[in-house]
């Protein structure tokens, strides 16, 4: 969680009020965890890292 928020520019606190304003029926670790997994999956098809990522890693939640 750290590199994320390093990439995004934000504290853990920031992060994780933004992952809990799309949580949805799931537990919040199990909705962290997925955002991680979504985070990194997004990443790893970029040629580098750069803030923003993670608006598209929530908006993947808000459509499923």
């Amino acid at each position: 969680m750290d590199q994320i928020c390093e990439c995004e520019k934000t504290t853990v606190h920031g992060l994780c009020s933004m992952i809990e304003s799309v949580r949805f029926g799931s537990s919040r670790t199990s909705t962290v965890r997925a955002f991680i997994v979504t985070y990194f999956r997004l990443a790893a098809n970029r040629t580098s890292i750069e803030v923003g990522i993670a608006d598209k890693a929530l908006t993947a939640f808000k459509t499923t």
